[in-house]
């Protein structure tokens, strides 16, 4: 299971796509963050 994309990077995709920078054909719909501890 892939968590949902969190609101404030979807924002940013939204951006991007509004930007034309990312096409709205290849938007993702999922995310993995990872947290790596020092």
């Amino acid at each position: 299971y892939v968590e949902p994309i969190p609101t404030a990077f979807e924002a940013a995709i939204d951006r991007l796509v509004h930007w034309h920078l990312i096409p709205e054909s290849r938007k993702p719909n999922c995310c993995i963050i990872n947290f790596f501890d020092e």
